[in-house]
């Protein structure tokens, strides 16, 4: 079996999750005997502290992630897309997984892999998949429970934060406001192409993979159909992960 990853980047200090899943991923799945190829997103400068892994191919791919207000910048890369597509073309692979759709990275990855004729899973965290600020946490603090609500969604991130825009910021998105989807600042028009960017992405993924029975519940009401959402119940996120993909490729019973 060949495989490739791809870890998505982090907007704070820290890694982004998906790295340290993807680095158990691949050794799990090299000890069964796949070819593993990853493409491992990391921040301009940053030095990416994973030891080499046997039967692993790992490619860093530097790049600075777009601010807070780039609400469809985060979610496009096209330079991960060349490499990807370029990786495809080289050596086919029978499956792409994307952990951390919805993070920094490019929400083309599972069409692209489903393009090039390979099968697709997707890995994600259902805050960080439907909310910009990637935590379900609104702009007075509270909980939200919107879901893909594009209006109420470019309230809370024009909204001054201490997660968002400064006070300079926010006066600027509401004088620019009168641009739409043109303004330099978060829109409605630039929430929809978020979601619609990502779930055409994750709609094609033989199996999208998150934590719980909560987390799938919100992205049925998200749009994706019961049948691909994966959960971990209990069994860990690296085995549900390694399950999923040798699924999803015919290694084992649908």
């Amino acid at each position: 079996m060949d495989v490739v990853l791809i870890s998505a980047r982090s907007a704070q200090a820290e890694p982004h999750w998906s790295r340290a899943v993807a680095a158990d991923v691949a050794r799990a799945l090299a000890a069964t005997g796949a070819s593993v190829r990853w493409l491992c997103l990391c921040r301009l400068g940053e030095t990416v502290a994973v030891a080499a892994l046997d039967r692993v191919e790992r490619q860093d791919l530097p790049a600075a992630v777009p601010p807070f207000r780039g609400v469809e910048a985060r979610v496009t890369d096209n330079a991960m897309d060349v490499v990807l597509a370029k990786e495809l073309r080289r050596r086919p692979p029978d499956v792409v997984v994307h952990l951390g759709a919805g993070a920094p990275s490019s929400a083309n990855a599972l069409w692209l892999a489903d393009r090039m004729g390979a099968r697709a899973v997707g890995v994600v965290r259902a805050p960080e998949l439907l909310c910009h600020r990637g935590d379900f946490v609104d702009e007075r603090g509270q909980a939200c429970t919107s879901v893909l609500d594009a209006a109420r969604c470019t309230a809370c991130c024009t909204a001054a934060s201490p997660s968002g825009l400064s006070p300079g910021q926010a006066r600027a998105a509401a004088c620019l406001r009168f641009l739409g989807g043109l303004s330099p600042y978060p829109s409605p028009v630039q929430f929809l192409n978020r979601g619609d960017l990502l779930f055409a992405s994750l709609q094609l993924a033989g199996a999208v993979v998150t934590g719980d029975a909560a987390e799938a519940a919100l992205l049925e009401r998200a749009g994706l159909p019961a049948r691909s959402i994966v959960t971990t119940d209990g069994a860990g996120l690296v085995a549900t992960v390694v399950s999923a993909v040798q699924r999803v490729v015919g290694l084992r019973g649908m």
